[in-house]
Parts: C-alpha cells; structure tokens; sequence
C-alpha cells in the first residue's frame, strides 16, 4: 500500500492520463486493534480483538462478517477458531464504518481491490459458491488475465487468475462478495500477493518492493478498464466526481 501511495503523490507527473483521471480511495488499516495486536503479540493473528462470550476467545474474522451468504461457507461459530464469523453478519464496527462509506459513495464507485496474502493469484468472485458464475464473468477474467500480463512483464512472477472460490476456496461472509452481491460494484478483485508457500506470510525484506510493483501493476489495469468504460460512454467526469476505491486488508490471513 505504501508503494502504490508513493507512485499516486510522487511519481503522479510520470503516471498515464488515466491514472489522473480517477480519484483512489486508499484503506491501509481497516482492523486497527488487530493490526496492533498482531505487531506487538502475535505476527500472524488474523481477527479483530472484540470480546466474546467466551472470555479466552477473542475476536471475529472480518472477512466472514460481510452480509452476503453469511456463515455458509469456510466459517465457523466457535469463538476460538481463526475464522469465526461473529454472532451476526455485518456486527463489526470496522465493517459498520466501511459499508457506510461505501454506501455514501456507491454511485462514484466503479471498481474495488482488496488485497491479501498470500497465493500469487488475482481472483474475482464468487467466494461462496463454485456452482454459479458472475454475470460479467467473462470480462473479470479478460481484465484479471490482464493484471496477470502486466505483472510479468514487470517482474517475471505468475499469478493465477480465476473465481475465488474455484482458484483458493469456497468461504462465504467476505468481503469481495458483498462489493459485488450488495453494492453491485462494479469490478471487484482480490489480489493474493507472494509467494505461493516458501515464505508465506513471512516475506523477506528483498520482497517488498516487487510485492508492491505487482501490486500497482493491477491497480493501472483496472484504472485504465474504467476511465475507457467512460470514455466510451462520453460520460468521463473529473477525478473528485469518479472513485475507484482500493482498499488493502492486510489482516485477512488465509
């Protein structure tokens, strides 16, 4: 995320024109309790630190709390279990406050990323199901084989690209899927950054940069995808009046 900060402010002058064209609405931390626990306890805990009814088991997985095919899928109720999904759907107040923005700007947003770790793979929904595709199925896979290109021609890494649930696993609550099943978002992708399991979750240093490269690499795909969207439209407004919402969830362990 702070890489793609560092390109969007310093390097703007350097930046296509369709880059310019869009206003990127960047969440860095959306789990500020668990980001803190997790830096100074736990490196590699995954939920928030709510209390529970059960007092030695802390915290829900934000990314089984969304309203969207709630607890169905890789979820589960038992309070100690990495992914527990809360005692209803939408509960937290990190996804309270996301789902209110996004509410209040729903008519200026047209394409959301969220980015975890880790897989090397660029996934679209659907996250709960194998057995139904998206409508537009065809045109997430064409702009996610896009992303996939543009990364290797940036740094010689491959991504897998597919359904998530058909690519990772099928897990229902997250947030992917209510951008795409509520809000009707438009173009809604998750990016699974490096590796595919030698580090995992425990990247080397060397590896920050490349990570962040790929990671703006798909960032421009999409840009790109929806200022032509409205070109073609001859609707193309200024930045303040289209956003493109990236947000990074850098506490969705899988």
């Amino acid at each position: 995320m702070v890489y793609i900060i560092n390109e969007l402010i310093h390097n703007r002058k350097s930046l296509p024109t369709y880059m310019k064209n869009i206003h990127f609405v960047l969440m860095p931390i959306v789990n500020p309790d668990g980001y803190t626990y997790s830096y100074e306890n736990d490196r590699l805990w995954r939920k928030n630190r709510v209390e529970t009814s059960n007092n030695n088991c802390i915290g829900i997985d934000l990314n089984r709390n969304w309203n969207y095919n709630w607890y169905s899928m890789n979820s589960d109720k038992n309070y100690c279990l990495e992914n527990y999904q809360g005692t209803a759907p939408n509960s937290e107040l990190e996804i309270k406050a996301i789902i209110k923005f996004i509410m209040k700007n729903l008519t200026k947003i047209k394409g959301f990323i969220t980015f975890h770790s880790y897989g090397q793979a660029i996934v679209f929904p659907w996250a709960y199901t194998k057995d139904h595709l998206i409508e537009d199925y065809d045109k997430h896979q064409d702009i996610a084989k896009s992303m996939s290109l543009k990364i290797f021609e940036k740094t010689s890494n491959t991504y897998t690209i597919g359904p998530a649930s058909k690519v990772l696993y099928a897990a229902s609550g997250t947030s992917m899927d209510w951008m795409k099943g509520v809000a009707y978002i438009r173009y809604v992708f998750t990016l699974e950054l490096r590796d595919t399991g030698i580090n995992g979750f425990n990247l080397p240093t060397s590896e920050i940069i490349p990570s962040g490269q790929e990671a703006f690499c798909a960032v421009s795909v999409l840009a790109k995808v929806v200022e032509s969207d409205y070109q073609s439209k001859g609707t193309l407004c200024r930045s303040k009046q289209l956003l493109f919402s990236i947000m990074l969830t850098i506490f969705y362990f899988n």
